[in-house]
């Protein structure tokens, strides 16, 4: 009985994962798409960024949410057996803010190596 339960929470854990990095690539997709399209219409690169994450930001909100199970799981590993909803958006905010300075990051760099290929 332990062993089934143990292998539902294990499952849970995978699902929940993988709805977030699920959603995380299609954030990424919907950014990469719209930043390119703001840059042929002749913004810098960082104001396309933010003008495609105003873009898809309903897909951010889907990936920010996506997060709470993740930090959940998190709490758990820790060892912490009772958690409000605050430390559960602490934990999903900071990684979903993480996420996207680390997009953003990544971007940039992508496009200052393509300008400076040329």
């Amino acid at each position: 009985m332990i062993s089934i339960l143990l292998a539902s929470l294990l499952m849970t854990k995978d699902v929940a994962t993988m709805r977030s990095d699920g959603t995380r690539s299609i954030l990424i997709g919907c950014i990469a798409k719209y930043a390119a399209a703001s840059q042929k219409s002749g913004l810098a690169a960082d104001q396309a960024f933010d003008a495609a994450l105003t873009i898809c930001d309903p897909i951010a909100r889907d990936f920010r949410k996506a997060l709470e199970p993740v930090a959940e799981h998190v709490l758990q590993a820790q060892g912490v057996e009772h958690y409000g909803q605050q430390a559960v958006d602490t934990i999903a905010d900071e990684t979903f803010n993480n996420a996207i300075v680390e997009l953003k990051d990544t971007m940039l760099s992508y496009v200052n190596a393509q300008a400076t290929a040329r």
